[in-house]
């Protein structure tokens, strides 16, 4: 009410709320929704160009208020108050005004050609067409009746009845697009919020259509993996900044209305996918932009084409673990180069690391990457997912004898949008790499190894 600027009935926002007593956790959806009569070229001229302020001012700028209704829902389903008692302060101060401050001034000077292109907006908001003075009152009448019919009606005070064809008239004087079935047909929506943890803390936050949850999760997943309190100050906030580099690189990406948009939030907000990000972070220095980008003429979100190096792939240089779902391309296999090495001075051991899968098979890496071992005590079983042909490091070290064992398997090219899909892949090469090594280990009694 006294913040004009950042809130008000004619727009949306979203409440997070924990309920004590069951410890229930939602997210109210109450943003605004776009008119029926909305199409995809509205803010487009004649020739397809984008028409510049057009969908930020004006009337076709101005969607469904949500604010209305998620007050009446919240009020109906969690508050302990009517809303006759808890909109009282805000009827009141409309109604009898609020001091003009300095963030006011500084917010109306913003806004001065916007507020003085709608009479109406002018005459309550500046004064004589310029910002008022510090003290000076704002009073909203209109917007007190406003409250005080949403206060004894409900939705019905503005959604319907004489409030809502005043709104619907004057929006479609002015050019707009509203109809009396958009504000009836306004509903809210509860959505569950996004969840996830960080060194012992639960994390509890807003849900698409707002991207700040998933944004907040996977930024710390990334950061989980670092002991910043450590850090110099440099390399702490260099780390800090990577990792919302690629938090908000994936919101542009994946994120919008859930209503509209599929969008993989179960892979996004997961720690493996965080760890896929986090190996290519150099603590020397920033990740290239070009790294990050994501290429216009890719038809799929998420389906990436590998990186070129000097016309070769990086094997140890990281530059692919930055791209988020990186996956071959459609029809292809990915040649998984299993290299074994029994070190004599340990002893047999066993390890399966997939730390720089080079493919961007992360998510397939981090799923066979069991925090367990293919046997007790074979040494440096390697892993890596790679283009097929880029093996030449692997080669190399079969040449100079570190490695007693190479082999190959054929996976198919996937999307790792697809998660049930991956898992099942990344089970079938677990099994297809243990059976082939099971059998290698029959023929060489000598290393004492057992399953």
């Amino acid at each position: 009410m006294v913040e004009p600027y950042s809130s008000g009935l004619g727009g949306g926002g979203f409440w997070l709320l924990h309920r004590a007593s069951d410890g229930k956790q939602v997210m109210i959806d109450g943003r605004e929704r776009a008119p029926g009569k909305a199409h995809r070229d509205m803010y487009l001229d004649s020739q397809g160009k984008v028409v510049a302020g057009l969908s930020v001012n004006g009337p076709l700028a101005a969607g469904i208020p949500g604010e209305p209704a998620a007050l009446v829902h919240i009020a109906q389903q969690y508050g302990r108050l009517p809303l006759s008692i808890s909109l009282t302060p805000a009827i009141r101060a409309a109604r009898n005004g609020f001091a003009v401050d300095a963030y006011y001034q500084r917010m109306a000077g913003f806004r001065l050609e916007v507020l003085n292109s709608s009479s109406a907006a002018a005459s309550i908001l500046l004064h004589k067409g310029k910002v008022p003075a510090q003290g000076s009152l704002i009073r909203q009448p209109d917007l007190a009746a406003t409250l005080e019919a949403i206060a004894k009606q409900g939705r019905a005070g503005f959604y319907q009845g004489a409030m809502a064809s005043k709104l619907v008239s004057a929006v479609q004087q002015a050019g707009g697009i509203w109809t009396l079935d958009d504000l009836r047909n306004y509903k809210v929506v509860e959505r569950k919020p996004i969840t996830g943890h960080y060194r012992g803390f639960k994390i509890t936050a807003a849900a698409p259509p707002s991207s700040g949850g998933i944004v907040l999760v996977t930024m710390l997943n990334i950061l989980a993996g670092y002991e910043l309190e450590r850090m110099p100050d440099a390399q702490r906030m260099h780390v800090i900044i990577e990792a919302m580099r690629r938090a908000y690189r994936d919101r542009v990406v994946y994120m919008g209305d859930p209503d509209f948009v599929s969008m993989p939030v179960e892979r996004l907000t997961h720690p493996w996918y965080a760890a896929g990000l986090r190996t290519g972070i150099s603590l020397e220095k920033a990740t290239p932009s070009t790294a990050l980008a994501v290429r216009a003429s890719v038809a799929i979100p998420g389906v990436l084409p590998p990186v070129p190096h000097n016309g070769d792939l990086l094997v140890d240089g990281g530059v692919l673990n930055n791209l988020p779902f990186e996956m071959m391309r459609d029809n292809s296999t990915v040649e998984t180069i299993i290299a074994v090495d029994v070190a004599s001075d340990q002893g047999p051991q066993a390890h399966v690391d997939f730390g720089r899968s080079v493919s961007g098979f992360q998510a397939l890496a981090a799923s066979l990457r069991r925090s367990t071992s293919i046997y007790p005590s074979l040494t440096s079983v390697l892993l890596r997912s790679m283009l097929t042909g880029a093996v030449r490091n692997q080669k190399a070290s079969i040449a100079d004898g570190s490695i007693d064992l190479l082999l190959t398997l054929h996976l198919p090219g996937i999307s790792l949008l697809d998660f049930e899909r991956s898992r099942e892949v990344a089970d079938a090469g677990y099994g297809a790499a243990k059976r082939t090594i099971d059998d290698w280990v029959a023929t060489r009694p000598e290393l004492g190894v057992t399953a």
